[in-house]
């Protein structure tokens, strides 16, 4: 199975994490490759960071195009991460914003137009924070250094994104199998 870049996005974290380093892929041309050995990811990788997020101004200057091959067996965890939550506490945050200032309108006017404008950029941030919150797969594993690895993936569509990961449940399981199933050497 391959999800190419109109199919699958790679995203980077939204909290940052002390015991999880995230591989930050990016760029508009980036594929996905379930394949039985491995999970094949391709796109730029992000060699550099500046400061305050800078880079994604002008990120194909400071990445390189590389490959990255995950065997099944390193893979820890696969988690699906729904936005639900995040949305509705989001819309809910909007609407008792939205609420407490046409009732301070209402009880006071002037001092509702005083806060007119740090509400409207409020509601911007919100638009844009409901906007850019997706549900994606995250896939955690060790590479040969040993430290875990997380990328997050997007996949647009609904059915695609079963397809995969049923794909890739799939592969893992065989591994799973294959390693119970061989002789421990010494």
């Amino acid at each position: 199975m391959k999800l190419d870049a109109r199919q699958v996005r790679f995203l980077p974290s939204f909290l940052p994490t002390w015991r999880t380093r995230t591989l930050r892929l990016g760029g508009r041309g980036g594929s996905l490759h379930v394949q039985e050995p491995a999970l094949v990811l391709e796109g730029e990788l992000l060699r550099f960071r500046l400061i305050f997020g800078i880079e994604w101004l002008f990120r194909r200057a400071l990445s390189e195009w590389t490959t990255v091959t995950v065997p099944y067996a390193r893979i820890i965890r696969v988690r699906r991460t729904r936005a639900w939550l995040v949305r509705i506490l989001l819309i809910l945050a909007l609407i008792v914003t939205w609420g407490g200032m046409v009732l301070l309108i209402w009880l006071n006017p002037s001092m509702g137009m005083l806060l007119g404008l740090p509400v409207a950029l409020m509601t911007v941030l919100f638009g844009y924070i409901l906007l850019r919150v997706r549900s994606t797969v995250t896939v955690v594993y060790r590479p040969k250094s040993g430290r875990r690895t997380q990328v997050l993936v997007w996949v647009r569509r609904r059915a695609l994104r079963q397809a995969f990961l049923a794909a890739l449940s799939a592969h893992r399981a065989a591994a799973d199998r294959f390693r119970t199933a061989a002789p421990a050497s010494g």
